[in-house]
C-alpha cells in the first residue's frame, strides 16, 4: 500500500520468510487447504517461522547452485520454483490487503512455482532415490559378498521401489486435487468448505453468509428462501461476534434483513455500521429508505444530505432527497436537486419526472 513507512516495510520483508515456509509446507504436504490462510506480520527475524522460511530458502539456492553442472534439470526446476514467487513476494512491490489480511497468501500463487517443484520432485523419484537405494544395496558389511552388477541394472530393484513409490504419491495427489476440486464446484462449497476449515475467521463467514443470501434470492421456493436468508443471518452474526469493529458485516447484515423484511433489525445494522465507518454512503442511502417506508422523512432526508455531500456526484442521493423534500410539502427545493441530477444522467427517468411533479406542484402551491 501507498505510504508504507520504513517499518512497515522491514515488517512485509520478514513477514515474506514465513510465506515462503508456508508455501513450502503446503506443496510438500498439501493436506490443509483453505482460501483463507492467516499470516500475521513477523516482528523481527527470530521468529521460528520467519527462521525456518529463511533456512529453506537459503537450502533451495545452494542446491540449485550445487546442481547446476551434474543436473542442470534440477537446478532449473529450482530456479523455477524460487522465481515465479518474486512477483507475490509482497516486499519487492507491496499490493493491497484483501479482506483484513495482513499479508496476502494464496495457494492459487502455487500455480507456477508448482512447476519447478514438479521438476525436482521428478528428479528425485526417477534418479536420485533408486541411486540411493542401488548404492545402500552394494555397500555390504565385511565378510560378505556384494551383490552383482547384474542385479542393479535398469528396471532392477530401487527403479521398482522408486516407481510404486510415484504412483502411490500420485495417486494420493490425484484424490487430493479431485476433493479440493469439490470445494470450487461453486461459491456455497467453496465457502462452506472455508467454515469448516477456518471456523475462527470472520471472513469464512461473511463470504459463506454472502453467498447463501445470493442463492436465496435465486430460489422461487418460499420456505428454502427463509432456511438460506435464516443460514446467511447466523453466520453473519458469527462473523459480527468474531470481529465486531468490522463496518462491513453490520452492513451486508443489513442488507439481508432489508431483503427479509425485517426493517427494524436492518436499521440497527445500518446504524452499527455508520458508527464504525461514517463515509459509508451506501449505508446512508439504505437507512434512509428504510427510514421512508417507516415514515421517518426528517430521518431519512438526514441520510440523504449526508449521503449527498460525501459522493456530490452520485445521483441516487439527490434524486432521493429531493423526493423526500416533495413529500415534506417542500417542491421549490427539490427542483435545483433533480436538475443537478439530469446534469449528471440526463436520461434519469426518475430525476425527470419528478422535476415535472415538483414544478408543478410549486406553481400550484400543492403538495404531492
Amino acid at each position: 500500500p501507498e505510504g508504507l513507512r520504513p517499518l512497515d516495510r522491514w515488517r512485509l520483508f520478514w513477514t515474506w520468510w514465513s510465506a515462503f515456509w508456508l508455501y513450502l509446507k503446503l506443496l510438500v504436504w498439501p493436506a490443509k487447504l483453505t482460501i483463507l490462510h492467516q499470516l500475521e506480520l513477523a516482528r523481527g527475524f527470530w521468529a521460528p517461522r520467519v527462521l525456518a522460511g529463511t533456512a529453506a530458502f537459503a537450502g533451495l539456492v545452494w542446491g540449485c547452485w550445487h546442481a547446476g553442472r551434474r543436473a542442470p534439470g534440477v537446478a532449473f526446476g529450482i530456479a523455477v520454483f524460487l522465481l515465479s514467487l518474486v512477483p507475490v513476494s509482497n516486499f519487492l512491490i507491496p499490493v493491497s490487503f484483501q479482506g483484513g489480511a495482513d499479508f496476502p497468501v494464496a495457494e492459487r500463487f502455487l500455480y507456477a512455482p508448482s512447476i519447478g517443484f514438479s521438476l525436482v520432485a521428478a528428479w528425485l523419484l526417477a534418479t536420485w532415490f533408486p541411486t540411493r537405494l542401488r548404492n545402500a544395496a552394494g555397500s555390504s558389511p565385511r565378510g560378505t559378498v556384494a551383490p552383482q552388477a547384474g542385479r542393479n541394472s535398469a528396471l532392477g530393484g530401487p527403479e521398482i521401489v522408486a516407481g510404486a513409490l510415484a504412483v502411490l504419491l500420485l495417486l494420493a495427489a490425484t484424490a487430493r486435487t479431485d476433493t479440493r476440486l469439490r470445494d470450487w464446484k461453486s461459491d456455497l462449497s467453496l465457502f462452506h468448505a472455508a467454515v469448516s476449515d477456518s471456523p475462527d475467521s470472520y471472513l469464512a463467514h461473511l463470504n459463506y453468509a454472502a453467498a447463501r443470501a445470493e442463492a436465496a434470492e435465486a430460489t422461487t421456493d418460499p420456505d428454502s428462501r427463509r432456511a438460506m436468508l435464516e443460514t446467511a443471518r447466523q453466520h453473519y452474526l458469527e462473523a459480527a461476534e468474531i470481529a465486531p469493529e468490522n463496518f462491513r458485516i453490520h452492513y451486508d447484515l443489513g442488507n439481508l434483513l432489508r431483503s427479509a423484511g425485517q426493517a427494524e433489525a436492518a436499521e440497527t445494522s445500518y446504524r452499527q455500521a455508520l458508527r464504525l465507518n461514517p463515509g459509508l454512503h451506501q449505508a446512508r442511502i439504505n437507512l434512509g429508505t428504510l427510514l421512508v417506508r417507516e415514515g421517518d422523512l426528517e430521518g431519512a432526508l438526514d441520510q440523504f444530505e449526508q449521503a449527498d455531500r460525501l459522493l456530490p456526484r452520485l445521483t441516487a442521493a439527490k434524486v432521493n432527497r429531493a423526493h423526500v423534500l416533495q413529500m415534506l410539502g417542500r417542491p421549490a427545493e427539490a427542483i435545483p436537486l433533480y436538475e443537478e441530477a439530469l446534469a449528471l444522467e440526463p436520461d434519469l427517468f426518475a430525476a425527470r419526472d419528478g422535476l415535472r411533479r415538483a414544478k408543478n406542484a410549486a406553481s400550484s402551491g400543492k403538495v404531492e
